[in-house]
């Protein structure tokens, strides 16, 4: 299987810009921030803040969500910051990963195939 592999974001001038400039993409579990680069590759940023529970739910949350981004195809020359809403806790991979794939798809950032 191809697993695709994106930088992640770092800084947090990164972080605001994105958030400051992208388009805002919503559903009951993510919002996505989308902007684009003057860069050849993708970088994406989590942000899972402590209104999603402890440590342990809020790294389970974002290994849930790394392992989804590196099944999707996404083109290159974006910023994307995927922000965890509430409900995230308690949706189950199957339905984090429609959410993910739905708002990719809305935002028109997947790579044809």
């Amino acid at each position: 299987m191809n697993t695709i592999h994106y930088s992640s974001i770092t800084k947090p001038q990164d972080f605001a810009t994105t958030r400051k400039n992208g388009l805002v993409f919503k559903n009951q579990f993510l919002v996505i921030f989308v902007n684009r680069n003057d860069l050849k590759m993708t970088q994406i940023g989590l942000s899972v803040g402590k209104r999603i529970g402890n440590a342990v739910n809020r790294n389970r949350v974002k290994r849930r969500l790394r392992e989804i981004l590196s099944l999707i195809n996404i083109v290159d020359g974006v910023d994307i910051l995927i922000v965890a809403r509430l409900k995230v806790s308690i949706a189950t991979y199957k339905e984090l990963s429609h959410s993910v794939f739905n708002l990719m798809r809305k935002a028109g950032i997947l790579e044809n195939i």
